[in-house]
């Protein structure tokens, strides 16, 4: 055994206890403890028998580190199924007789030794600590679950097991060395056989006076020794432990590397890199009691360290590519721990911890991590699957810094996730989290199944928005950026974890514009209501007329025909004698001029059905589909000849589904007030009304992981105007001339406030929208006389319409039911011209009433067309 105070490294230098080092070697001071049990010419030997060896399994399913032999019986089978790391297979040859040699030596040495512990017979270790000495029991010990030994921070300390008889251990049973204790440090001297359980974890060099055997997937720190027996491997490990060397402290001045072929024992723990870079490769290292990385400098190792106590980073960085196991790990302020490797213990980060070595890695802690508010986690991330990974199998509690470094030219994209922190549970959470490019990058920490996840988003929701009405929006959702619990929260992940181009459709499912549909929609209505007005009374306005032709068409007598017919008219003496009375006829038709106006004939009622149906016609809204029944009646009184005035009311019903399940309901009632005029061959009407809606709407919400339904039962009014004028020319039976018309429209929905959609349910301000349509076009009909009680008018009729006024409107909105961000959202101008055309007949029934049916289509308004068909009746009396 070789103790030396440091090592401080500059140069190249072999140590003679193992280790390659750069640099100047001192070793100063005495042997501090009592050296084990010399092996001799066996200590290189990982298995050596007596009687053969026999590995059994499956083709190199036994790891061997170390030599193996058997003498005086040279038998060796199943040597396919091992795989030798390091070593020699030595069969029977000298090295092996001398290795026996030096066994028998060794046996009867740890044979002789005075026990410092005596034990009953048969005596089970399992669940015991145990400190250095001899432990004696004159039959058997076994070990059942774990065996600790506890050097209490001296790497000398050495155990020594004396049996009369056998050493048996259970399935998976273990051998504990805390504290500094050495595998090579311990001995079993068996008096008869060994038999280790399976998946059980042994450490020490068994002497067995008969034979040993291992069973399935157990293995071995140490060695496997039978003096006259054999040895039995199945699917094993067995690693030689040597004895090793110990220095007082390890010092890099200026970087340097040390290269430890077997086992190194720092005394003090104490790692000194004042600058640059120091290496330790290889091997195992132990520090008996606690381990201090010290100095502004980097520390990198690949070795197995073993801790006796806790590891502590203190200053400059600790990169640990093998294994470092500890009782916990601390990393103080300003220090960072980092690596590929693994920690065995509880780490506790007050500075930084790093994956990786100066790049993308993994790093494992085989305990809990905890993050003080003060520690970072810094990961570098170089692709979309290539970034650094934090594995945990015990608790991640975190708090403090998440630190996110791009590597290389790798640019972030909205929606990318990273799951770099895998746990066995994860409590808590950053409390700040870094980006490259924080002006257009903002990260969100997420866990799912104990993952956690690096969301990117954007650093304001204005970055990903196309239109105005998005902008607005995303401003006001800025607002609720940061806010991770209750329903905000949800709402900002389901918008965080989009991609680009899938934002457009989270801010139009935000928006208001199924209200804007409901404005459009009533405005439509109503436009619509006095078109057929308007059809309704140039419709009885043909009527009458052809039954003033047919009234100045009849018969006369003398008196009447001189008086109606003047100069113009001719007499006809028809036959049938002297009683028979001369008639005559007009010349001309007379189709314009209204005929007398008698008192029983000056009221007229008439009522009307309407059925429309649309595919997009009303609104802009995607994936229309409305219908609506309309029912209206009215009634007017002739004061003149020329002049009619009249009162009408309607009711109506709409019915208008949307995609992803949307809806608009309507009920309207209009009261209205009506005149028209005629004038030979020229005739105006104008109407005014009132109006009052109920509305049902159903507004979807769906994106991401969203799927909501906000619902509400807004009302709303409108008052309307209306005024038409036209001329009718005449040749023969056909009637046509121009018309026009222009209708003013004014709708106002109340405001209300949505339920069903959580913090996405709008509180909306009273909103109001204004049309102002003209209607240019003309009519022709003609009229088919069936008989003297029946004719039919049939009539085409086409306009050309020009939209001044809708679209531009403002709805407010406020989210959360009105306790969120405000939003400002303008309704779209629809299209400004259309083409409204119909056909139907009116079919005059005696003098008195005409029923009438129409099919109209609007054109070009929005996206599709607007259908209707009306029926009409009406009775003169």
């Amino acid at each position: 055994m070789i103790t030396t105070r440091s090592v401080r490294l500059a140069g190249l230098l072999r140590g003679i206890f193992g280790a390659l080092m750069t640099g100047s070697l001192m070793i100063e001071g005495d042997n501090l403890c009592a050296a084990p049990i010399e092996l001799g010419s066996a200590t290189d030997f990982a298995v050596l028998a007596g009687s053969g060896i026999t590995i059994s399994g499956a083709i190199n399913s036994t790891v061997i580190n170390g030599d193996i032999g058997s003498a005086p019986t040279f038998s060796i089978t199943g040597l396919e199924n091992a795989v030798f790391v390091t070593g020699v297979n030595h069969g029977g040859n000298a090295v092996t007789v001398s290795a026996k040699a030096s066994l028998l030596t060794a046996y009867n040495n740890a044979a002789g030794q005075t026990a410092t512990v005596t034990y009953t017979p048969i005596t089970d270790l399992g669940g015991q600590t145990l400190f250095a000495g001899v432990h004696f029991n004159s039959s058997s010990f076994d070990i059942t679950g774990m065996l600790t030994l506890d050097a209490l921070g001296d790497p000398n300390a050495v155990w020594i097991f004396q049996m009369g008889s056998t050493l048996t251990t259970a399935s998976n049973s273990l051998v504990n060395l805390i504290n500094g204790a050495l595998a090579s440090n311990v001995f079993w001297q068996v008096g008869s056989s060994a038999t280790l359980g399976s998946d059980s974890d042994f450490a020490g060099s068994i002497l067995a006076f008969t034979s040993i055997t291992v069973n399935d997937g157990a293995s071995v720190q140490g060695r496997l020794l039978a003096l006259n027996g054999a040895v039995t491997l199945l699917n094993n490990t067995i690693v030689v432990v040597r004895a090793p060397a110990v220095v007082d402290s390890v010092e890099f001045d200026g970087g340097g590397t040390v290269v430890v072929t077997d086992t190194l024992v720092v005394a003090s723990g104490i790692f000194d890199v004042a600058s640059g870079t120091g290496n330790v490769s290889g091997g195992t290292v132990i520090t008996p009691g606690d381990l201090h990385k010290v100095g502004a400098g980097e520390l990198v190792t690949d070795s197995f360290i073993d801790v006796g106590g806790t590891a502590y980073v203190d200053e400059g960085a600790l990169y640990v590519n093998g294994t470092l196991k500890a009782s916990a790990v601390n990393v103080l302020p300003n220090a960072l721990l980092g690596g590929t490797g693994l920690i065995i213990g509880d780490v506790h980060n007050a500075g930084t911890v790093a994956p990786g070595d100066h790049g993308v890695g993994t790093f494992t802690i085989d305990g809990d991590y905890t993050q003080t508010p003060q520690g970072t986690l810094q990961i570098e991330i170089s692709g979309d699957s290539s970034f650094d990974q934090l594995i945990v199998t015990g608790t991640a509690s975190l708090s403090g810094t998440l630190d996110v470094l791009s590597l290389g030219n790798y640019s972030f994209e909205y929606g990318q996730q990273y799951p770099f922190l895998v746990a066995g549970n994860i409590i808590g959470s950053f409390d700040e989290i870094l980006m490259p490019n924080s002006d257009l990058y903002r990260g969100r920490f997420i866990i799912e199944d104990n993952v956690g996840i690096l969301l990117v988003a954007p650093a304001s929701y204005t970055l990903v928005a196309e239109t105005p009405n998005q902008t607005r929006v995303a401003i006001a959702l800025d607002e609720w950026i940061g806010v991770e619990d209750g329903d905000i929260g949800e709402v900002t992940l389901a918008l965080d974890v989009l991609t680009t181009d899938q934002y457009e459709a989270a801010f139009e499912a935000i928006m208001p514009s199924y209200y804007a549909s409901a404005i459009s929609t009533g405005i439509e209505l109503s436009q619509t209501q006095g078109q057929l007005l308007s059809q309704q009374l140039g419709s009885r306005r043909l009527g009458n007329r052809r039954r003033n032709q047919a009234q100045n068409e009849a018969p006369a007598e003398q008196g009447e025909i001189e008086q109606a017919g003047g100069k113009g008219a001719r007499s006809v003496q028809p036959s049938g004698g002297k009683n028979a009375r001369r008639v005559q006829y007009a010349e001309q038709p007379i189709l314009l001029a209204p005929g007398p106006l008698e008192d029983e004939t000056r009221w007229n009622v008439w009522m009307q059905g309407t059925g429309m149906f649309s595919e997009g016609g009303m609104s802009l809204t995607p994936g229309e589909s409305f219908e609506s029944g309309e029912f209206m009646i009215g009634a007017d009184y002739a004061l003149s000849q020329h002049l009619s005035i009249g009162l009408f009311t309607s009711y109506q019903e709409g019915w208008g589904d949307y995609d992803n399940g949307g809806s608009i309901d309507l009920e309207t009632v209009r009261l209205g007030a009506y005149a028209t005029v005629d004038f030979e061959g020229f005739y105006a009407h104008g109407a005014a009304g009132y109006g009052q809606t109920d509305y049902s709407i159903h507004r979807p919400i769906q994106w991401a992981t969203l799927d909501r339904t906000a619902t509400s039962n807004p009302d709303g009014s409108e008052v309307f105007f209306m005024l038409g004028t036209g001329y009718d020319f005449h040749a023969g039976n056909f009637t046509f001339g121009p018309a026009a018309s222009i209708q003013y429209t004014r709708l106002k929905l109340n405001g209300f406030t949505e339920r069903g959609a959580d913090s996405l349910n709008l509180q909306v301000d009273d909103t109001t929208a204004e049309s102002l349509r003209t209607y240019i076009g003309g009519r022709v009909a003609y009229a088919c006389v069936i008989n003297e009680g029946l004719t039919l008018v049939p009539e085409l009729r086409m306009f050309w319409q020009h939209e001044f006024m809708q679209g531009g409107d403002t709805i407010h909105s406020t989210l959360d039911s009105g306790n969120g961000p405000g939003f400002d959202y303008l309704t779209e101008e629809q299209g400004s011209d259309s083409l409204y055309a119909g056909a139907g007949v009116s079919m005059l029934l005696g003098s008195n009433v005409t029923i009438s049916l129409y099919y109209h289509a609007n054109i070009g308004r929005n996206d599709d067309t607007q259908h209707l068909v009306t029926a009409g009746l009406n009775w003169k009396f």
